[in-house]
């Protein structure tokens, strides 16, 4: 009768649409496997990790053990990557702080934990300006001025040593408005970014 017709429909309608419990949320991924390979990989800063291990952990710790040092930073890490871990394979649909964070506790703890880390990148955008100034421009400036013996890159070099220089605040500046117009123009554009990005650093690493 009716009721078999309806429930003919109804299980066609859920095997064209798929039906999820939280399709109400709206909350899908919408980043590839190498996008967000990408974005772990620009987050961990390999270049700097590395950096540290070869030249500015034994230059400030001399006599360090850095293979334990090592050792023993991984082990706490992997603490926090299998809580990542399985919260991902646990809400595959959809990620990120505000999911795990409301679904496992609550709410308005998730929004206070994804607003939380909205407020702290804004911070962290103008400190990696001002890196974007020391690490990149002045050891730029000061290594290609020691190779050349050019004495005009090596004082343009020892002028960005200053934290109060011009040209820091001004580069910070512009990174921090080149930032929240590439997140502005979309999630697409951002992805685009950050391949050019991570293809580049690795390159260079």
């Amino acid at each position: 009768g009716w009721r078999v017709d309806m429930a003919d429909k109804v299980v066609q309608q859920m095997g064209e649409k798929r039906v999820f419990l939280r399709e109400a949320t709206g909350l899908v991924r919408e980043m590839k496997w190498y996008d967000a390979l990408f974005m772990n990989f620009l987050n961990m800063s390999i270049g700097i990790g590395v950096a540290w291990v070869i030249l500015w952990g034994p230059g400030i710790y001399p006599g360090a053990n850095v293979p334990w040092g090592i050792i023993i930073a991984v082990v706490g890490c992997m603490f926090g990557m299998f809580c990542f871990a399985t919260l991902t394979a646990a809400m595959p649909r959809s990620g990120g702080d505000y999911v795990f964070v409301s679904r496992a506790l609550h709410p308005s703890l998730g929004f206070m934990s994804n607003w939380m880390w909205v407020v702290w990148n804004v911070v962290w955008c103008a400190v990696l300006g001002t890196w974007v100034v020391t690490w990149g421009l002045r050891d730029t400036l000061g290594t290609v001025g020691v190779v050349s013996n050019n004495a005009q890159m090596i004082s343009w070099a020892a002028d960005l040593t200053k934290p109060s220089h011009p040209v820091t605040l001004a580069i910070s500046f512009i990174v921090v408005i080149l930032s929240g117009v590439m997140l502005a123009l979309g999630l697409k554009i951002y992805l685009r970014v950050q391949t050019v990005c991570a293809i580049v650093g690795l390159i260079m690493l």
